[in-house]
Protein backbone atom coordinates (compact mmCIF):
# COMPACT_ATOMS: atom_id res chain seq x y z
CA UNK A 1 0.00 0.00 0.00
CA UNK A 2 3.19 2.69 0.60
CA UNK A 3 4.20 1.79 -2.84
CA UNK A 4 0.49 2.32 -4.62
CA UNK A 5 0.81 5.68 -2.29
CA UNK A 6 -2.23 4.28 -0.76
CA UNK A 7 -1.00 3.92 2.90
CA UNK A 8 -2.58 7.60 3.66
CA UNK A 9 -6.50 6.08 3.82
CA UNK A 10 -5.52 3.42 6.46
CA UNK A 11 -3.60 5.90 8.65
CA UNK A 12 -6.11 8.71 8.39
CA UNK A 13 -3.74 10.79 6.66
CA UNK A 14 -5.77 10.67 3.20
CA UNK A 15 -9.21 12.47 4.79
CA UNK A 16 -12.41 11.41 3.13
CA UNK A 17 -14.11 14.83 1.28
CA UNK A 18 -16.77 16.34 2.50
CA UNK A 19 -19.92 16.50 0.51
CA UNK A 20 -22.90 18.24 1.09
CA UNK A 21 -26.22 16.72 1.19
CA UNK A 22 -27.03 18.64 -1.84
CA UNK A 23 -24.37 19.88 -3.49
CA UNK A 24 -24.45 19.64 -7.55
CA UNK A 25 -20.58 20.34 -7.52
CA UNK A 26 -18.95 17.97 -9.90
CA UNK A 27 -15.48 18.08 -8.66
CA UNK A 28 -16.88 17.72 -5.05
CA UNK A 29 -18.56 14.62 -5.87
CA UNK A 30 -16.04 13.19 -7.89
CA UNK A 31 -13.30 13.46 -5.42
CA UNK A 32 -15.83 11.70 -3.33
CA UNK A 33 -16.28 8.96 -5.72
CA UNK A 34 -12.68 8.78 -6.49
CA UNK A 35 -11.81 8.50 -2.50
CA UNK A 36 -14.41 6.01 -2.08
CA UNK A 37 -12.79 4.01 -4.61
CA UNK A 38 -9.43 3.70 -3.41
CA UNK A 39 -10.50 2.89 -0.14
CA UNK A 40 -12.78 0.36 -1.23
CA UNK A 41 -9.86 -1.01 -2.29
CA UNK A 42 -7.54 -0.95 0.59
CA UNK A 43 -10.41 -2.71 2.77
CA UNK A 44 -10.29 -5.52 0.04
CA UNK A 45 -6.71 -5.98 0.07
CA UNK A 46 -6.79 -5.83 3.61
CA UNK A 47 -9.49 -8.46 4.52
CA UNK A 48 -8.30 -10.59 1.83
CA UNK A 49 -4.69 -11.11 3.52
CA UNK A 50 -6.29 -11.87 7.44
CA UNK A 51 -7.50 -14.75 8.84
CA UNK A 52 -10.97 -16.14 8.27
CA UNK A 53 -11.28 -15.55 12.42
CA UNK A 54 -11.22 -12.29 12.49
CA UNK A 55 -13.59 -11.34 9.92
CA UNK A 56 -16.47 -11.05 12.31
CA UNK A 57 -14.88 -8.47 14.03
CA UNK A 58 -14.33 -6.64 10.65
CA UNK A 59 -17.36 -7.37 8.41
CA UNK A 60 -19.47 -4.26 9.21
CA UNK A 61 -17.04 -1.48 8.78
CA UNK A 62 -17.26 1.48 6.36
CA UNK A 63 -13.38 2.61 5.96
CA UNK A 64 -10.36 1.00 5.78
CA UNK A 65 -9.16 2.75 8.33
CA UNK A 66 -11.93 1.86 11.18
CA UNK A 67 -10.62 -1.90 9.92
CA UNK A 68 -7.34 -0.95 10.82
CA UNK A 69 -7.93 -0.16 14.13
CA UNK A 70 -9.78 -2.89 14.80
CA UNK A 71 -6.92 -4.95 13.60
CA UNK A 72 -4.22 -2.93 15.25
CA UNK A 73 -6.70 -3.15 18.59
CA UNK A 74 -7.08 -7.07 18.24
CA UNK A 75 -3.50 -8.13 17.37
CA UNK A 76 -2.24 -5.57 20.05
CA UNK A 77 -4.18 -7.94 22.59
CA UNK A 78 -3.06 -10.85 21.78
CA UNK A 79 1.14 -9.80 21.67
CA UNK A 80 0.04 -8.84 24.79
CA UNK A 81 -1.49 -12.12 26.09
CA UNK A 82 1.51 -13.89 24.25
CA UNK A 83 4.32 -11.96 26.40
CA UNK A 84 2.02 -12.85 29.75
CA UNK A 85 2.24 -16.30 28.74
CA UNK A 86 6.21 -16.29 27.51
CA UNK A 87 7.36 -14.70 30.69
CA UNK A 88 5.10 -17.08 32.52
CA UNK A 89 6.95 -20.13 30.77
CA UNK A 90 10.30 -18.53 31.79
CA UNK A 91 9.68 -17.92 35.12
CA UNK A 92 8.45 -21.89 35.52
CA UNK A 93 11.43 -22.83 33.55
CA UNK A 94 13.49 -25.44 35.25
CA UNK A 95 16.60 -27.09 34.23
CA UNK A 96 16.20 -30.78 34.28
CA UNK A 97 18.86 -33.23 35.40
CA UNK A 98 19.89 -34.33 32.15
CA UNK A 99 20.12 -31.15 30.57
CA UNK A 100 23.27 -29.77 30.07
CA UNK A 101 23.91 -26.16 30.90
CA UNK A 102 23.92 -24.86 27.31
CA UNK A 103 20.58 -26.40 26.67
CA UNK A 104 19.03 -24.87 29.64
CA UNK A 105 20.34 -21.28 28.77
Amino acid sequence: MIGKDMWGFVTGAIEQPKVHVRSSMKDEINSYNHWTTNDKMVTFILSQIISNSIIAHIQDLETSRELWNVLERLYTLITKAQKIQLENELNNFKKSLSMTVNDYV
